[in-house]
Order: structure tokens, then sequence, then C-alpha cells
């Protein structure tokens, strides 16, 4: 063992000893993917996932808000939500075109000059 230092040496520079590094794991996805295409007992050969899925669609069909959301976001997705970002005054500055500065600029100098005539300057 003394001589046999070949283990030892590091991987070359750019090279990894575990390309994929550790592999993920779904312990209870991967259990329940391979329980729901068992026959479930007591449905005339329909297997877990599609006992389930009649179910939900029957509880739908009754009037079951919870089944009715559960299956349109399983058929459409969820519905889009609107997200309200307020940007720094110079994050909004930045994101403007030069025609939105320049725009924004000459209302500024016709709000000032509007104010200047009322007060009399």
């Amino acid at each position: 063992m003394a001589g046999n230092v070949q283990n030892l040496k590091p991987w070359p520079k750019g090279v990894s000893g575990n390309p994929g590094g550790r592999p993920r794991r779904k312990l209870i996805s991967d259990e329940l993917e391979r329980l729901l295409e068992q026959e479930a007992p007591g449905s005339s050969g329909k297997t877990w996932a599609c006992a389930i899925a009649e179910t939900l669609l029957k509880q739908a069909a009754k009037g079951n808000v919870r089944a009715i959301v559960e299956l349109a976001n399983r058929l459409e997705g969820t519905p889009r939500q609107s997200v309200d970002v307020a940007l720094s005054p110079s994050e909004y500055v930045r994101s403007l075109s030069d025609e939105e500065v320049a725009q924004r600029i000459a209302e500024l100098t016709d709000e000032v000059h509007n104010l200047s005539r009322q007060q009399g300057h």
C-alpha cells in the first residue's frame, strides 16, 4: 500500500471526479409513483392513479370547490398573479428609454413654469 500512491493524485485541473454530483433522490415521490401504477383494491382493474382522478372529478362535479380548483390548476396551471414591484427613483429613471426621459423632463419643466406663473414669479 505504501508504494501505491496513484489513487492519491488529485484530478487534473478543470476535471471533476464526480461530474454529475450526488444523485438526487426522491424517495417518497418515487415510491408514490410506483404505488399509483398498481391496481387499487376493489376498483375493477383500475390503478390507484385512475381511481383517485375519478374521485377528484366526481367531487368537482358535485360542486366541491377545492376539487374544482385542483383540477383547474392541474389542467391549466395556476392562474397568473400580478406582482407590484416598487422601484427606487434611480431604478425608475434607468428603466426609461431616452425618449421617455426627454418626455418626462418636458412634463416637469412645464409643471415648474406653471407653478412659477401661479406664484407670480
